[in-house]
């Protein structure tokens, strides 16, 4: 997994996301879409 900096303009261009229960399953996945989209996300987990 790469892992990017947020840099001003690419969150300019898609947006932020705040992601929960991003560990395992569903929200993994939707982390992950939402990064490979160019998305600025945040995630948080246990």
């Amino acid at each position: 997994m790469t892992i990017r900096s947020a840099v001003p303009d690419a969150v300019a261009a898609a947006g932020t996301a705040l992601v929960t229960g991003a560990a395992r399953r569903i929200g993994r996945a939707i982390a992950l879409a939402l990064a490979r989209d160019g998305w600025a996300v945040a995630v948080h987990c246990n």
